[in-house]
């Protein structure tokens, strides 16, 4: 098997944590604002059941390839996931100093792919 289908099956499982992060991030805005708290807690339940499928590619992911490659791949991407998230959905700004290390980060994971 080739290392770009496993590699993309932990991409994956990084972007549904990334998602349920921010879901679980959304979901503590909304307790704070008061805003309801029934879809407070629609909201967390939902983060923890992607959690679920995440684990499940992961594991996948894992059988397929060596921990060495997987791991950094994985958290890079959930860093980089997490900071698109960030400015997309919660509006905050990205550092000047932090444009060095989300290239860091892809150029880390470039050449652990490759």
């Amino acid at each position: 098997m080739s290392t770009a289908i496993p590699v993309l099956i932990v991409l994956q499982s990084a972007l549904i944590q990334a998602v349920s992060a921010a879901l679980i991030k959304y979901s503590t805005k909304l307790k704070a604002q008061n805003t309801g708290s029934k879809v407070q807690i629609y909201v967390f339940i939902i983060a923890l059941f992607l959690y679920v499928p995440s684990f499940a590619l992961w594991a996948y992911g894992l059988s397929k390839m060596s921990l060495a490659i997987i791991q950094p791949v994985f958290s890079g991407s959930m860093f980089l996931f997490t900071i698109v998230f960030s400015i997309l959905f919660f509006k905050e700004k990205l550092a000047p100093y932090k444009y060095i290390g989300f290239a860091a980060i892809i150029g880390g994971i470039i050449i652990l792919v490759v």
